[in-house]
C-alpha cells in the first residue's frame, strides 16, 4: 500500500491534477486536464483512498498520498469541497431539489469527518517522528479543539441523538470519537512532558465522551464491530477504570487483536463469564 500511495502521489504530481483540482491550473492544456465533473468525480477517489490510507493506530502514519493531503487544511478542504457538487454538474438543471438539500445536510457531518482525519494524521507523523515535543503536541491540541469549537452542533447531536438526526448519526460518531481518541492520545503524551492537573481533568472529559460515542456505535455495528470501531472501543478500554465497562468492552471486541494487545500492555487476565 505504501509503494502504491507514493506512486499515486507522484503520477498526480507530474500531471498537474492537484493543481487542477486547487484550481491553479485553470487554463491546463495538459490531455489529462478535467472537466468540473471529473474533478468532482476524481476528488471522490481521493478522499476515499485517503481515509483508507490512514491507520488508526497511532505511531503508524499512513503513506505518501494522505500524508501530502492532509498536512495541511487548506489543500484537505479545496479537496473536500470539489465533490460536493458533483451531482448537480452530472444532472444539471435536472438535479432534484430535495437531493440539494440533502447534500447540503450531509457536508457537515462529512466536514467533520475529514477534519477528524487531519488531526489523526498529523499526530501519527508527530509521534512516528520521535520527535514528540510540547509545542507539535499543543498544536495537534489546539487544532483538535477549534475543531469541537466550529463543529459543536455536530457533538450535540451525538450527545442527545433523536429520530430526526439519526440518519447522520453514525457519521457524526465516528468523527467525534476519532477527535476524542486524538485528543486522549495528545493529552497523555503532553502529561509525560508537564505536571499540570488541567491536563488529567480534559483527560477523564475526554474518555467520558469517547465512551458515550463507543457505546452508540457499538449498539449500531451489530453483529460484528468494524476495524474502525474496534480501534476506538480499544482506546476507550485503554482508558477505562471500571471494570464492567472492561469487561463489557472486551466481550464487544470478541477475538480482535486488540483484547490480545490489551491484556500484554495491562495485564489484565479475568475471563468473562
Amino acid at each position: 500500500m505504501r509503494k502504491l500511495s507514493t506512486s499515486m502521489l507522484s503520477y498526480y504530481k507530474k500531471h498537474g491534477l492537484f493543481d487542477q483540482l486547487l484550481g491553479r491550473d485553470e487554463s491546463s492544456s495538459s490531455s489529462l486536464s478535467m472537466s468540473p465533473f471529473q474533478r468532482s468525480v476524481f476528488s471522490f477517489f481521493l478522499l476515499f483512498a485517503v481515509y483508507e490510507e490512514v491507520v488508526p493506530d497511532f505511531s503508524i502514519a499512513g503513506g505518501d498520498l494522505s500524508g501530502f493531503i492532509l498536512s495541511d487544511e487548506k489543500p484537505a478542504t479545496s479537496i473536500f469541497a470539489s465533490p460536493r457538487t458533483c451531482h448537480e454538474y452530472f444532472f444539471g438543471a435536472g438535479y432534484p431539489p430535495a437531493e440539494l438539500i440533502g447534500d447540503m445536510q450531509r457536508s457537515a457531518p462529512l466536514e467533520l469527518n475529514l477534519h477528524a482525519h487531519i488531526a489523526m494524521q498529523q499526530l501519527n507523523m508527530i509521534q512516528k517522528s520521535g520527535k514528540t515535543t510540547v509545542a507539535g503536541l499543543q498544536r495537534i491540541l489546539d487544532l483538535v479543539q477549534t475543531t469541537k469549537k466550529r463543529y459543536s452542533a455536530r457533538f450535540k447531536v451525538v450527545e442527545f441523538p433523536c429520530e430526526s438526526n439519526m440518519k447522520f448519526l453514525r457519521s457524526d460518531l465516528s468523527a467525534t470519537s476519532i477527535l476524542n481518541a486524538v485528543l486522549i492520545d495528545t493529552l497523555d503524551s503532553l502529561g509525560s512532558l508537564l505536571q499540570d492537573e488541567n491536563i488529567v481533568q480534559q483527560l477523564v472529559a475526554a474518555h467520558g465522551e469517547l465512551l458515550h460515542c463507543v457505546f452508540q456505535l457499538v449498539n449500531l455495528s451489530n453483529p460484528r464491530l468494524t476495524w474502525r470501531v474496534e480501534w476506538l472501543a480499544y482506546v476507550a478500554l485503554t482508558w477505562s477504570a471500571d471494570e464492567i465497562h472492561v469487561e463489557w468492552l472486551l466481550d464487544k471486541l470478541g477475538d480482535s487483536r486488540y483484547v490480545m494487545l490489551f491484556r500484554h500492555k495491562t495485564g489484565y487476565n479475568r475471563q468473562i463469564t
